[in-house]
């Protein structure tokens, strides 16, 4: 049964209120009897939305993103009773599975892919400053929420938040040290918007190579920030054993070069533990209802392979000279 908003949707995109919609994770999928489409639900700003469907307007050659469809007026997104919405095609494929080279390499073909479409358009047009990130800026934020976890931590004092604060002091020091490196930094050039999120299910593998979808949380940065991204959760898919990190690097270079200075930086964005923070975030401020087994899972996941982590940081350190 579909209910009386949706079927304001569907009329707004021209579709029959009698199409097929079946609930996929955080979106819908609409069998119209012609194509399957997605209709996702946004949760950002009118600018962000509108801009990131001007972006998937200029960058769908080749069908590496969804191609966008228009409302009846036009527009790039729907408003309807306070809500925004977008309709895209489906793109078939599967989920990237990180625990195979191939899909890794093409997620790194389609990192590179991305970076220079995009990079074209942030030389083109100022309006893309919207999306713009600054990490010393952001950092000394999450680093103020890193003391505020403390705080509730403290308070709290249960045997989790114990365990938390046992690792807070070296991960604290971490976030500090990259705040400060970034800051002393020579700045390189070469902005460019990011996916920022290459999560496994953010990435669909379509005749061996990688397509995206999901550009909620676009941002503009410095390349660097989505190769930490990606580096990071590979790493941690392995723990953080140093051998794949090398993997990894050896696999970004064989696919998308290192650039002089690249892996200075790389180990400034690895080394703010931003797994961390997030888990800090949404376990003590956003207090998220997790079941003591996600709980567990979040834990092993993002802060417990502390010691790992640091040799993984250490022999990075030692490969940028």
């Amino acid at each position: 049964m579909v209910s009386n908003e949706l079927q304001g949707v569907l009329e707004g995109y021209r579709l029959s209120p009698r199409a097929e919609l079946e609930p996929h994770r955080s979106v819908w999928l609409v069998d119209d009897g012609q194509s399957l489409k997605v209709l996702k639900p946004l949760k950002t700003g009118a600018v962000r939305s509108f801009l990131i469907g001007e972006l998937l307007k200029e960058i769908n050659e080749g069908r590496r993103v969804p191609d966008l469809i228009p409302t009846e007026r036009g527009h790039n997104y729907l408003w309807f009773r306070g809500n925004r919405y977008f309709l895209t095609r489906w793109l078939d494929g599967r989920e990237a599975d990180y625990y195979r080279d191939e899909d890794l390499a093409a997620a790194i073909g389609a990192m590179r892919w991305f970076h220079e479409s995009t990079g074209r358009l942030v030389e083109a047009s100022s309006c893309w400053e919207y999306f713009r990130f600054q990490p010393g800026r952001e950092w000394n934020c999450y680093l103020r929420e890193m003391e505020a976890c403390r705080r509730l931590a403290i308070r709290r004092g249960d045997g989790w938040c114990r365990q938390y604060l046992r690792l807070w002091p070296a991960y604290y020091e971490q976030a500090y040290h990259a705040i400060d490196a970034y800051r002393s930094m020579v700045k390189q050039a070469g902005k460019c918007l990011c996916y920022h999120d290459w999560a496994h299910h953010n990435v669909v593998i379509r005749e061996g190579k990688a397509c995206l979808f999901d550009f909620d949380y676009l941002l503009m940065d410095n390349a660097v920030h989505d190769k930490a991204n990606l580096i990071s959760r590979y790493a941690r898919l392995h723990h953080w054993d140093y051998r794949y990190l090398l993997k990894i690097l050896w696999l970004f270079d064989k696919h998308y070069p290192w650039k002089k200075g690249e892996l200075r930086l790389l180990h400034v964005y690895l080394t703010f533990p931003y797994d961390y923070w997030m888990f800090g975030r949404q376990f003590l401020i956003e207090q998220l209802p997790w079941s003591r087994r996600y709980l567990e899972e979040q834990w092993q996941r993002k802060a417990a392979w502390i010691s790992r982590r640091n040799r993984a940081l250490e022999i990075l350190e030692a490969l940028e000279a």
